[in-house]
């Protein structure tokens, strides 16, 4: 089976599709992923036939005017900016996309590209499936992320929520994705096609956030798509940062603040504000963030400074986590079996702070009201043995799913009830279970 998988984004966008692309692989098929200039390195050292393409996702939110709005939380002003930044490089976008999809018997996309996938799937006459790292469905069960309360008590309104935030998406890009259409020889979309009635294989876990039973049978639960070890080598980031392992060896499990996704401004009063925690607390710190030039000061021995690592291979060596709430440290902190605090600013992220809170696993608040007393206060909760119990019992149940295999079966067994022959290769199901016809795909 040819499958076309469109890509875009940050590294967090990328990496789940990047592991599906690369178990797809593993059973003998062949997969394309569109990626942004910015990943495109790391992504081609997997050995997936990786199509690179502007603009570059994270040099934006990097820059000084982009940690502001983020630091800041304007998420309307965020997006409108990354919408035109899509627009200026549309050409770009469209052209790669088309060479990704040619020939394919399947297209993937994702949250971030479904408009184009279905589009793209439209011309070549192939079926459609989006592969999602959150929430994109009408529920009565709770309001959408991108909205500031995050239930309304009342199916209508939970509704009507998601579909403002899918109106607000098409009507923000509208003009791209008819541009994409044009450019395919296809009549441009006058109304919203309702592409959240497609197919939808959902990679987050049914253990944190169970698919809603209002939701249409077309959307399919899989797990989180989590990187072998195998694959982790492959990208060369096996290997743990120079003393990590040896400082983790030598007291007891750290707390883990993920700020390298965080827009801090002043990581040298962040820093501060770490030490004093651990004098307080009486706790160790592991700082993720690439501050490597403060870490030449004078800071005790309980705090160390690392930037990216494994953390599959490090979280389950803490005893508490930090960060903001993407879908990707979410998971891997959850699978990790951490209490969690989550200091949110965009998108998904409060709706997975939502739920670890809901959970018992944790707590959150947005990363706007980060300060001092409010983080100490945070993380006493976090200590507490309850608290660590109930984590510790949803990362066994985490750490018991194959998630990457679970959403690989799905995609195999959504082409094979599309009329698209497919082998498998590798471990996961069996043949004859992939002969399921489309109403027999497992759902919620």
């Amino acid at each position: 089976m040819r499958v076309a998988i469109l890509g875009y984004g940050s590294r967090g966008d990328i990496q789940p599709v990047l592991v599906v692309a690369d178990a797809l692989r593993r059973r003998g098929h062949e997969v394309r992923l569109t990626v942004n200039v910015n990943s495109a390195d790391w992504a081609k050292r997997s050995g997936i036939d990786i199509l690179p393409m502007h603009p570059d996702a994270e040099a934006f939110l990097k820059s000084p005017g982009g940690k502001q709005l983020l630091a800041k939380g304007k998420s309307s002003t965020l997006f409108r900016e990354l919408a035109a930044l899509e627009e200026r490089h549309n050409d770009d976008i469209i052209r790669v996309c088309r060479e990704a999809c040619r020939g394919a018997d399947l297209v993937c996309s994702t949250i971030v590209t479904v408009f184009r996938g279905a589009g793209f799937a439209e011309a070549l006459g192939a079926p459609h499936v989006c592969l999602a790292t959150l929430p994109m469905f009408r529920t009565a069960s709770f309001a959408s992320y991108l909205l500031p309360i995050r239930d309304y008590r009342a199916g209508r309104l939970n509704r009507l929520s998601w579909d403002l935030y899918i109106a607000a998406y098409w009507l923000g890009q509208r003009h791209v994705f008819n541009a994409t259409r044009r450019a395919l020889g296809l009549p441009e979309w006058k109304h919203r096609p309702r592409v959240e009635d497609g197919a939808f294989i959902h990679m987050y876990s049914k253990h944190v956030l169970p698919i809603p039973d209002d939701v249409p049978r077309s959307h399919w639960q899989g797990g989180y798509a989590t990187m072998s070890a195998e694959l982790r080598e492959r990208l060369g980031e096996r290997a743990l940062p120079p003393g990590l392992d040896k400082w983790l060896a030598a007291g007891p499990p750290p707390v883990f603040f993920g700020f390298g996704s965080l827009p801090v401004l002043d990581p040298a009063a962040v820093l501060r504000d770490v030490v004093l925690l651990c004098e307080k607390h009486s706790i160790r710190a592991l700082v993720g963030a690439g501050w490597t030039e403060y870490a030449r000061g004078a800071l005790p021995e309980t705090v160390f400074i690392a930037p990216a690592f494994d953390h599959d291979r490090v979280l389950p060596r803490c005893r508490a986590a930090v960060h903001h709430g993407g879908a990707g440290t979410t998971a891997a902190s959850l699978r990790a079996g951490l209490p969690t605090l989550v200091c949110s600013l965009f998108s998904d992220q409060p709706l997975w702070g939502q739920r670890i809170e809901q959970l018992g696993a944790g707590t959150t608040f947005p990363f706007q009201k980060l300060e001092p007393k409010r983080l100490s206060a945070a993380l006493g909760g976090l200590l507490r043995p309850e608290v660590a119990e109930r984590a510790r019992r949803i990362g066994q149940a985490l750490s018991a799913e194959n998630g990457t295999e679970q959403i690989a079966d799905l995609v195999e067994r959504f082409a094979q009830s599309q009329g698209i022959s497919v082998a498998v290769r590798a471990a996961g199901v069996s043949a004859s279970q992939c002969l399921s016809s489309y109403t027999d795909l497992p759902g919620k």
